[in-house]
Formats: structure tokens, C-alpha cells, sequence
């Protein structure tokens, strides 16, 4: 049982109380505009976190430790901050007619990946090597979180939802720069050529090195998203905004 499910639970039959009245009027699941409108501010809400119903803050997100085990190359990234979610402005978002998979998209004017690399192996058919600090600045980033979603009950009988599966699918226009100190031991001429490289190619180098990192991180954001949706009707997440 997630924390936001022990909380709805916990109130149910210990308080039987239920959770906050709603005075405005739900979205139908239907209406792509109503749920896009209303998920711009839930959204912020979602990342911002609300401890009081155990949702932590998406901004920044840390993780201490993360290893890339890949074919050709072998990373640990450590002390590892990301940020810019709260930046980020909902696009769209719907559910479709079956309501098994809630769809989203936000459009995010920088996110930054900061923390301590070792790393050593090939990428982009260069051998690399180093250990230093990096710092990743995505620009332009769309992202659009393709999730399979089931819904539960509360003891209100009002509806919630939980994130089973998810997809991330990123856009091609964003513009990526990458910073590794000490980068083939100090080279810094070797070191600017290859992060330039890096930074022209990024999508590929996101496919063939990076997603170990970005998948531990987003891991994090859809455990956040989790016990948000969870913890919340969705009468309370998506309702009809007064124009």
C-alpha cells in the first residue's frame, strides 16, 4: 500500500471522515479540454509536493547513487540533482475512452541533471574516460508521459487512479548541453571537442548511455505522480476552471 493509499484508508475507517468537499464540478474523463485545463494546476501542485499526504516535491529530485551497466560503457553518477519540473507547462492531457492510460504532455523551458561522474568506455565511438562533476542542460524539452493507469475506490466511493506502466517519449527539437570536468583526465581540448559532439547528438547519446540515469530519476517523478493521484479523487485533480 502506497503512503497516499494508507492515508485515504487510515482516514476511512479510523476518522470516517471523507476527504475535502469538492465545490467545483468534475471534469467528464471525455473532455480533453476540461482534463488538459485542470492538470495545468494540478500539475504544479504535483510537483511542488504535499508531505501532509506523503507527496514529495519533484523539484529538485535527488537520488544518492545511479550505475549505467551498458555494453560498451560503464558509469556511477552520485549526488545526482535534477530540476526544472516546476518550470514545465502542461500541453495537453487526456484519457482514452477505456480509461486505461492517461496521456500528457509538458513542455519544459530547462531541466538540469547535476551531480558527480566515473565513467569509462565508449560513447559515440569514443573511448571516454573521467571522474568529475556534470552538468546536463536540456532546453526546449517536450515530454510526453504515456501511462497505463487502473482506477480504485475510495470509502466514498469516489474514484482515484494509480500509474501501473509508463512510456517517455521526448521530443527532437530540444537543444542539450553537456559539462564533464576532467574529461579524459584534464584533456580540456579532447574534452570540448567530444562534449560538443555529445551535445549535437544527444538524442542518441540519451538512447545509448543516459537512460539508465533518466529512467532512476523519472522512476522517482511517477512514485511522486503516484501517491498524488492516488491520495486524491480525481474529482479534485480534474474539474471545470471557471473562465
Amino acid at each position: 500500500m502506497s503512503p497516499a493509499q494508507f492515508i485515504v484508508t487510515f482516514f476511512c475507517i479510523v476518522a470516517g471522515v471523507s476527504a475535502m468537499v469538492s465545490t467545483v464540478a468534475p471534469c467528464d474523463l471525455e473532455d480533453k479540454s476540461c482534463i488538459t485545463n485542470s492538470f495545468k494546476i494540478s500539475f504544479q501542485d504535483l510537483v511542488n509536493g504535499i508531505p501532509t499526504m506523503g507527496v514529495n516535491s519533484s523539484d529538485p529530485i535527488e537520488k544518492k547513487k545511479i550505475l549505467g551497466i551498458l555494453p560498451k560503457l560503464k558509469y556511477t553518477l552520485t549526488d545526482v540533482t535534477f530540476s526544472g519540473l516546476k518550470d514545465c507547462e502542461v500541453r495537453e492531457a487526456f484519457f482514452t475512452p477505456d480509461h486505461t492510460k492517461f496521456i500528457f504532455t509538458v513542455i519544459c523551458p530547462r531541466l538540469v541533471t547535476k551531480g558527480h561522474y566515473d565513467a569509462k568506455g565508449q560513447l559515440l565511438n569514443f573511448d571516454v574516460f573521467g571522474k568529475g562533476n556534470i552538468e546536463i542542460n536540456s532546453y526546449g524539452f517536450n515530454m510526453t508521459f504515456k501511462t497505463d493507469i487502473e482506477m480504485f475506490k475510495d470509502c466514498d466511493d469516489k474514484d482515484h487512479m494509480k500509474i501501473k506502466d509508463y512510456k517517455l517519449q521526448l521530443n527532437d527539437k530540444a537543444f542539450v548541453t553537456h559539462e564533464l570536468s576532467n574529461l579524459f583526465n584534464g584533456d580540456k581540448a579532447r574534452a570540448e571537442a567530444v562534449t560538443k559532439v555529445m551535445s549535437a547528438n544527444w538524442r542518441r547519446v540519451s538512447e545509448e548511455a543516459e537512460a539508465p540515469a533518466m529512467y532512476s530519476l523519472i522512476l522517482v517523478f511517477i512514485k511522486n505522480m503516484n501517491n498524488y493521484f492516488e491520495g486524491l479523487p480525481l474529482e479534485e485533480i480534474f474539474y471545470k476552471i471557471s473562465q
